[in-house]
């Protein structure tokens, strides 16, 4: 194994507990770095290990360049915050892009694929059970161990009367366990429904995936737990499998049903709520109501970097804070109408390159478990405009990482198809001899 791939399995298993981390050592701030070290070895490795160019991944540099030039540029403009708060947010919108370079010279061929879904079921299984252990025990489960940082949120009370505590699990909020999740979720759909490599693997993902569910309906996340129902029923439909829908309800209602039964009525609330008319009601107006125009009416160009990113909170006076709950619509407070513009056209960018993909990888024998990674990007960008998934841990890991690795297993099939198409005029070079997919 070269170092690439060395740093990115530990980037992925510290990723698991980093929110535990900094929730026990807070407020000492450097725990909010930690994993950043083991991404700059990884970036370090990328330039040393690697060979060979970024493939397809060249469409995206456009999109890549733009942004990253506009939010150094940002740097020099005024603002209220310290010039340490607007490093904090010009990391926090850069850092982690060329994870996706990463994600691509990860890929090997399909062994590092089925090693990476390996090791996030394996450390997925202890997530979801620390999760599910601190809905019984309550914040005390935490505070116990010292964890003192993450805010106590209520799911609310609902027709059973049943209020609980949303728990974060290893992570410092149940918003970024419930992204965790989700990732997680998407990764073991593409296992499940798609292509494994033993009846071994294939269990494992099934217990991965059972604890997850279960841990999303105590983690109290409607919008993750939504995502991959809606991730799951794309994949039947896309791939036309349509009996196998009537077989994935089964299988989750069974699992809903137990949990339900043993989790209680604050579960059965917080979950049902998701089919209810108020919930719907609740969503459009936050989708089409807490928006970024605001902002842009009252600073074109922004109030400078800093104000609304969630890093440098950490390194700000609150008077300099403004809580934004919207990707979008941090670009919008920070950069205006500029970096609302450019971080766009990055966002089309990166879901039509994953469309004109899906063509070539329809023919994949591995073109569920590229559709079921896809998704999951595509349903994040979908997010931007309400949430701030990409802006913090974990969600800016598994967004650029999983970006990477479905350019390269576009490649890889596309160095097939090209091989296999040129076969019959050279006989020297066989399908074989293009690793991967």
């Amino acid at each position: 194994m070269n170092n690439l791939r060395r740093f990115s399995y530990i980037i992925f298993i510290y990723t698991c507990v980093e929110g535990l981390v900094i929730n026990i050592l807070y407020p000492n701030t450097l725990p909010f770095i930690f994993k950043d070290f083991g991404i700059i070895a990884a970036y370090l490795a990328l330039m040393t290990d690697s060979r060979g160019g970024s493939g397809s991944l060249k469409k995206l540099t456009p999109g890549f360049m733009g942004f990253s030039l506009l939010t150094v540029l940002f740097l020099f403009m005024p603002s209220p915050v310290s010039f340490f708060g607007m490093l904090v947010a010009v990391k926090q919108r850069l850092f982690y892009i060329p994870l996706a370079y990463v994600g691509y010279h990860f890929m090997g061929d399909e062994r590092d694929y089925f090693g990476l879904m390996k090791v996030m079921a394996i450390t997925s299984i202890p997530v979801s059970a620390f999760g599910i252990y601190l809905y019984f025990v309550g914040p005390a489960g935490l505070t116990t161990l010292g964890a003192k940082y993450s805010a106590v949120i209520g799911s609310g009370a609902g027709a059973h009367g049943s209020e609980f505590w949303r728990v974060p699990a290893t992570f410092n909020s149940p918003g970024q366990f419930g992204l965790f999740l989700m990732a997680h979720g998407s990764a073991f759909l593409g296992l499940l429904f798609g292509k494994t490599p033993d009846k071994k693997q294939r269990t494992l993902t099934m217990v991965a995936m059972v604890m997850l569910l279960a841990a999303l309906m105590v983690s109290g996340s409607r919008t993750p737990l939504l995502l991959l129902f809606m991730i799951a029923a794309l994949i039947l439909i896309m791939t036309g499998r349509l009996g196998g829908i009537g077989v994935a309800a089964a299988g989750g209602y069974a699992v809903f049903a137990v949990a339900f039964a043993y989790f209680g009525g604050g579960v059965q609330d917080r979950v049902g709520s998701i089919a209810s008319w108020e919930h719907v009601e609740r969503f459009k107006d936050t989708y089409f109501g807490q928006l970024f125009t605001e902002y842009l009416k009252e600073s074109p160009m922004g109030f400078g970097l800093g104000r609304a990113t969630i890093g440098a909170r950490h390194f700000n006076q609150w008077s300099n804070v403004m809580l934004v709950e919207s990707y979008f619509g941090i670009i919008a407070a920070e950069m205006g109408v500029l970096g609302v513009a450019v971080f766009g056209w990055l966002s089309v960018s990166v879901v039509a390159v994953l469309w004109k993909m899906k063509r070539m990888m329809a023919s994949s024998p591995f073109n569920v478990n590229w559709l079921a990674l896809a998704l999951f990007v595509v349903s994040t960008v979908a997010l931007l405009p309400v949430g701030t998934p990409i802006d913090s841990s974990p969600g800016n890991l598994y967004f650029w990482f999983f970006l990477g690795m479905l350019v390269k297993m576009y490649d890889q099939q596309a160095a097939i198809v090209h091989a296999r198409s040129i076969e019959p005029q050279n006989s020297m070079m066989p399908a074989q001899m293009y690793p991967g997919f």
